[in-house]
């Protein structure tokens, strides 16, 4: 009966520690301490809000790709649950000049970073007349 009751007081404890650190694991990753990047995108003249606007996020230190989206149809974008850090963004929609946006930080203190809103600018038409007739290659398919 000894035996027993010492054994049920150390698997409890063995129990109770395993828990207390899981719970101590899991309050060290929470939501809340992970960042958030949000703005608009708009055209720079008019400031119409750009619907499928690519906008890319890319890490500071070694400019890799950290993850992309496109807007939503009122011009927003938002990235989450980002590491604190520093990074910067590449904005890009056909018909417009791609944009850069440099020293945005993520830190533990300020997890939510709003940006102002970021106005691209058109690219300039080329007339139809001064470009050269494009060739076209047939490529023949044995399908």
């Amino acid at each position: 009966m000894k035996t027993t009751t010492i054994l049920t007081m150390m698997l409890l404890t063995v129990i109770t520690l395993m828990t207390a650190g899981a719970s101590k694991a899991m309050s060290a990753i929470t939501v809340s301490d992970q960042g958030r990047i949000c703005g608009r995108i708009s055209e720079f003249i008019t400031g119409q809000l750009l619907a499928l606007a690519s906008v890319e996020l890319f890490s500071s230190i070694d400019s890799t790709l950290v993850v992309g989206t496109l807007t939503n149809n009122k011009g927003e974008f938002s990235f989450s649950m980002l590491k604190p850090g520093d990074y910067f963004l590449v904005v890009r929609m056909e018909g417009f000049a791609a944009l850069q946006v440099q020293s945005v930080t993520v830190r533990k203190d300020n997890v939510k970073v709003e940006l102002s809103e970021i106005q691209l600018s058109r690219t300039p038409r080329k007339s139809a007349k001064n470009q050269p007739a494009k060739h076209v290659t047939y490529v023949r398919s044995n399908w």
